[in-house]
């Protein structure tokens, strides 16, 4: 049985990418879509990469008017009963899809059609048991651009039917002209399970501060050869779909690897989902196309306006762990630094060379090593710095005329108890 008419549910960038390639193709293609609004979107949409391809050469006349009269847009479900392949191409969220296929499962009429999802994480015999008809679900991950990638994952679960696969891996290969690539039925299938630790770590290393976007992602191309940066493909794919997909491979094998990074889920919640909402890792304007970069310490606010976020600044003066807060959003007149302590826990130590009453922060297990919630000592303005402390901020000079430990730290009355004590290689106190 041949696939003649085609259902796609999903118009947005993916789906109506999917869609374009069938509807190419030469097959009857159906976009089902949530409301007249998303729909008339998604034609636009088609229609502009149609047009751009005919402007280009890669699309005759002829061409451009077969595909366009193979394309239908509804917002019933229904209107797909009679396709031979529907291909779910909605957001990456499993309670979704199992809902759509649910639906699919009752309204599609042939026992012969083929339900496929475009997932590029989920596991496909999670959907597939949504439906009646298991051994008839499949995986067909499609890459984004579709109309321009030409890698198709195929990935059957322990249930599909051999006979399925062979259609569906024949079909991608000589109707619309596709590579394909056969995957098990594992989380993040072939493709992903490489590409997502790498897109996750470039975003780390720019949260971190190792370099700029801009330079994360020249690095990659033309040190890597790759021809799009991790930051730049991240925004193309959509933040939200990288956390999604990061959320769902984290879930399967539970590698650090695959955790979203604390900055993706800032900029998601933000609003910055990369080119489809006009600003992500780079500022893309209001038509998506052409980029800036954007600073990784600014989001948007409700009401569109660029807000810069605090940052933190962590030392070490080698016996504790300090942390000084900027806040270059503090009104004119306010200090734009303060130092924090963890509050609670430790010694008071009135006349602390980092700051008059603060607490030591309370000591781990022993072996526990440093922690990432405790705190550095704060650098010592230039103005109580005595002559001959040279340049360095960090350096502490005796405390009372005591000795220092040789990480420059004043010994004080802890010096004191220490020399009392018996024990050696502190210092010692004295005048």
């Amino acid at each position: 049985m041949g696939i003649e008419r085609v259902g796609i549910v999903g118009g947005g960038q993916m789906g109506g990418g999917v869609a374009e390639v069938m509807a190419k193709a030469g097959l009857a293609t159906v976009v089902r879509e949530i409301d007249a609004a998303a729909a008339e979107r998604s034609r636009s949409g088609i229609e502009r990469s149609l047009d751009r391809a005919l402007e280009r050469g890669k699309l005759d006349e002829a061409g451009h008017g077969a595909a366009l009269d193979n394309l239908s847009f509804t917002t019933d479900l229904a209107e797909l009963a009679d396709c031979d392949l529907v291909v779910e191409a909605i957001v990456e969220d499993f309670g979704l899809k199992a809902e759509v296929f649910a639906e699919l499962d009752r309204v599609v009429t042939s026992p012969e059609a083929i339900l496929a999802t475009n997932t590029s994480s989920i596991p496909i015999i999670d959907i597939a048991m949504r439906t009646g008809r298991p051994e008839q679900v499949v995986g067909l991950h499609f890459f984004n651009p579709a109309p321009v990638m030409k890698l198709v994952e195929v990935i059957p679960s322990v249930c599909t039917s051999p006979a399925v696969v062979e259609r569906v891996t024949g079909f991608a290969t000589d109707v619309i002209g596709k590579t394909v690539v056969a995957a098990k039925d594992r989380a993040g299938f072939v493709v992903n399970m490489l590409l997502v630790p790498y897109l996750l770590g470039a975003m780390r290393m720019l949260e971190a501060g190792h370099a700029t976007a801009e330079d994360i992602d020249t690095g990659m191309k033309l040190g890597a050869a790759h021809p799009m940066g991790p930051l730049e493909l991240s925004d193309l794919i959509g933040l939200d779909t990288m956390l999604l997909v990061g959320e769902t491979l984290h879930a399967e094998y539970g590698e650090p690897s695959y955790a979203p990074p604390p900055l993706l889920k800032r900029m998601v919640a933000a609003g910055q989902l990369g080119r489809k909402a006009g600003r992500g890792f780079y500022d893309y304007g209001c038509s998506g196309r052409g980029s800036t970069p954007a600073t990784s310490d600014s989001c948007l606010t409700s009401g569109g306006t660029i807000a810069t976020r605090p940052c933190t600044v962590l030392r070490c003066d080698g016996r504790r762990w300090w942390h000084r807060i900027n806040r270059p959003d503090r009104a004119p007149g306010q200090p734009a630094c303060r130092d924090r302590h963890p509050a609670g826990g430790g010694r008071r130590r009135e006349g602390d060379p980092g700051g008059e009453g603060q607490r030591r922060p309370p000591r781990g297990p022993r072996g526990a090593g440093i922690r990432g919630d405790e705190f550095r000592r704060p650098p010592r303005p230039a103005s109580d710095r005595a002559p001959g402390d040279g340049d360095d901020p960090w350096h502490r000079p005796p405390v009372g005329g005591r000795t220092v430990d040789r990480h420059g730290a004043g010994l004080d009355r802890l010096g004191d108890r220490h020399a009392v004590g018996g024990v050696r290689g502190r210092g010692r106190a004295g005048g």
